[in-house]
């Protein structure tokens, strides 16, 4: 879960000693070494720096002396350095569906809490920023009393401004428009980190599979609406403040007039999205309701809804989007978000109907692959991102 520190003070505008007791730091978090005569022996650090460098990260309760322990050269005992991972955490938030979802996770990535809570299509500015303060101080109040809250992410659906952090809008919510979500900072004394969700999950993909940062990756979501993230040798694309990836309100089908909740007229989202294709569902299971990850659940044990005739003609509908963005992208890998995703018939004609379009093209796709937790995703990449910005700070020599 640590993010890579020593990269970000090998980088940057830092002092050599900077660099030194963020590697001291990485080196003791990681397990590789676990005395001061270790770090002093193995990787030669110069003694003043090591000595200096270890009193201030045991003064910030980022490690721990524990009991002695024998030396591995049989010498002297030695005191025992170990990492504090609930020294610094987290609170992280992502939407599925309609539920805003949070979770405070520590350094290790260890996810000590989760809460969760539907917020309705008719709730304002007002209920929802009422709706995070909530989560953050319940959260808040199971956090240990040795650890600082580093700060929040946030992963969220539709327009964000992430330089701004503004949530601008999202049709799922249509009365959230222009939310600063910036007083949060000042509320809860702590930094604010605000992007896209699919952003986060793609993010999170090629750190787990750095295969996928290589070449050009798209992640492409079919769900409770239709959309994409993209990333160039292992680097996001997208705008700060724009609608990038919002490909479910574009259209392919000008005979397509049916109303989107976006307040267009037939988006790719009114064949295929979720809320259109429900009623066609609920004649297998009638207690599905607008949910994806209950949707996820229900196509696992239900492939044969692959054979009604709405999710048939989305599957074209998919098909088509999804070929005509190849021809803009050109990924070598494709990676595939949603619900639909998880029926082995679905997944697998799409995968024939690309591999073929690739054909004529001679630049073929690589590899598919299934994200199997969904929007998990974000509350790893949230946390990473938080944990920077706070280490940036703790990790600075004061010496």
């Amino acid at each position: 879960m640590l993010p890579n520190m020593v990269e970000h003070f090998r980088t940057s505008d830092i002092r050599v000693k900077d660099a030194d007791k963020a590697k001291i730091y990485d080196i003791l978090f990681h397990g590789e070494a676990h005395s001061r005569k270790e770090l002093l022996d193995r990787f030669k650090f110069r003694p003043t720096v090591l000595t200096l460098s270890i009193r201030e990260l045991l003064e910030d309760g980022l490690i721990v002396e524990e009991a002695k322990h024998k030396s591995p050269s049989g010498g002297r005992p030695e005191v025992k350095l170990a990492p504090e991972p609930d020294r610094l955490m987290a609170i992280c938030f992502h939407a599925e569906s309609r539920h805003l979802k949070a979770a405070l996770v520590n350094l290790k990535g260890d996810i000590l809490l989760e809460t969760g809570r539907e917020f309705e299509a008719s709730g304002d500015e007002e209920a929802f920023l009422g709706l995070c303060r909530s989560h953050i101080r319940n959260l808040m109040a199971h956090m240990p009393k040795k650890t600082i809250l580093a700060g929040i992410g946030m992963s969220l659906p539709g327009s964000v401004d992430t330089k701004e952090k503004r949530f601008n809008s999202t049709y799922r919510w249509p009365k959230l428009r222009g939310i600063s979500l910036t007083p949060l900072e000042g509320e809860f004394g702590c930094s604010l980190h605000v992007r896209k969700d699919l952003d986060s999950v793609l993010e999170n993909s090629m750190l787990n599979f750095p295969e996928l940062a290589k070449g050009n990756t798209l992640l492409f979501h079919w769900g409770f609406g239709v959309g994409f993230a993209f990333a160039q040798n292992g680097r996001n694309v997208n705008n700060e403040s724009s609608r990038f990836g919002e490909v479910g309100h574009t259209r392919v089908d000008l005979a397509n007039t049916k109303p989107c909740i976006c307040g267009s007229a037939g988006c790719i989202e009114t064949d295929t999205a979720i809320w259109a294709l429900l009623p066609s569902m609920q004649s297998v299971d009638s207690a599905l309701y607008d949910d994806e990850q209950l949707i996820t659940n229900f196509c696992k044990v239900h492939p044969e809804v692959a054979a009604l005739p709405a999710v048939r003609k989305a599957l074209r509908t998919i098909s088509l989007t999804m070929m005509n963005m190849y021809r803009i992208f050109f990924p070598s890998n494709v990676l595939l978000l949603g619900p639909f995703f998880h029926v082995p018939s679905i997944s697998q004609s799409l995968e024939e109907r690309i591999i073929l379009e690739t054909s004529t093209t001679g630049y073929p796709v690589l590899g598919f692959r299934l994200i199997e937790d969904g929007y998990r995703g974000c509350i790893y990449s949230n946390a990473r991102h938080v944990f920077g910005i706070k280490l940036a700070e703790m990790l600075r020599a004061k010496f």
